[in-house]
């Protein structure tokens, strides 16, 4: 997937160093008119500052893509996820804190190896938390060479 939170940059004659919240800043301020719309955010990286960025500029979309995957911490884990679910729902707050009536649109995988009906009603439950405006679901399919197949 993508993940644009974790961008980074460093001007190598000034040593400026720009994170994606001084980039979504920066692109706001071209032009007032243009309309700023990004996919996708990581739980691991989405920031405060993303956030407040994203509140002070009346043109950059009050729209956040935020994969869950599954509602259950065990399940992340199997699937090297580097966030819990109690994590992922710190996050989801924040942005309700920061961000009222933030769109918020995720990816969820289901039958993932070893899920059980307790890991599933975990994420039904996020769902039922969260009240996400769209959800991209998919069933879990073997790939060869990963660790799960």
């Amino acid at each position: 997937g993508q993940n644009v939170d974790s961008y980074r940059w460093q001007n190598p004659e000034t040593e400026e160093v720009v994170s994606f919240a001084g980039l979504l800043e920066k692109v706001a301020l071209i032009h007032p008119d243009l309309r700023i719309r990004y996919s996708t955010s990581h739980p691991k990286d989405i920031t405060d500052d993303v956030l407040k960025t994203m509140a002070k500029y009346d043109n950059i979309c009050k729209y956040i893509h935020l994969p869950l995957q599954s509602g259950s911490t065990r399940i992340l884990q199997l699937m090297n996820r580097t966030y819990t679910k109690e994590w992922y729902l710190h996050k989801i707050d924040r942005i309700r804190e920061i961000l009222p009536g933030c769109a918020i649109s995720t990816d969820i995988i289901t039958g993932f190896c070893s899920e059980t009906e307790v890991d599933h009603q975990q994420t039904l439950e996020v769902i039922e938390y969260v009240k996400y405006e769209l959800a991209y679901t998919f069933e879990y399919s073997e790939r060869s060479g990963t660790l799960a197949a």
